[in-house]
């Protein structure tokens, strides 16, 4: 026999089944394994790691290591995945074309309903998410004749408000319509 032919015979290795996904992630316990996960994916975002490992994580959700693998296939998937639905949530509540007033009312009443993801990005000052979103409504918040200089630095100026109100103001209804106000006084200043 040939060299050849021993390599064609050898099996070829497969993923595991567990790592090919759930087969109903609406179940009841899936759901609630996501939810651990997700919450400690936002204990190590506030650490500021980026050298989580996946025991990390399965053990801080009070998880085993198969039932991490049945959701997701590394800790970077898992993040993607929680910021994904995220975003998703909030592009599914949002009007076509919205105003500035509605853009800031939803998002940080989405802010308020995942405070602990938002809570863990604001300490890890990580606000990958949270620029994103914002510059995803640029037409919407500050129209379209403004020069890129000028609205990075809005969207920093979003980003410093959004920030101090989850640090310090605490989030609850009241605080959320207050900063909801906050953002509305912000306008982009020109950049010299």
């Amino acid at each position: 026999m040939t060299i050849d032919a021993v390599a064609i015979k050898q099996p070829k290795h497969t993923a595991s089944k567990l790592s090919q996904g759930a087969k109903n992630t609406s179940h009841k316990l899936y759901v609630s394994n996501e939810k651990r996960i997700n919450a400690a994916l936002c204990k190590n975002i506030a650490r500021r790691r980026t050298d989580v490992d996946v025991k990390e994580i399965y053990t801080d959700a009070k998880i085993t290591s198969p039932t991490f693998y049945l959701h997701h296939r590394s800790v970077q998937e898992a993040r993607v995945s929680y910021e994904v639905s995220l975003e998703r949530e909030l592009r599914a509540r949002m009007p076509h074309n919205p105003k500035r007033e509605i853009v800031y009312t939803i998002l940080t009443s989405h802010i308020a309903k995942n405070r602990g993801y938002f809570l863990a990005t604001a300490k890890g000052c990580d606000h990958y998410l949270l620029d994103k979103i914002i510059t995803s409504y640029r037409i919407n918040l500050v129209g379209s004749k403004i020069d890129d200089r000028v609205f990075r630095y809005y969207v920093g100026a979003i980003i410093v408000a959004i920030n101090c109100w989850l640090k310090f103001d605490g989030v609850t209804d009241e605080t959320t319509k207050t900063c909801c106000k906050r953002l509305l006084r912000i306008r982009p200043m020109k950049w010299e």
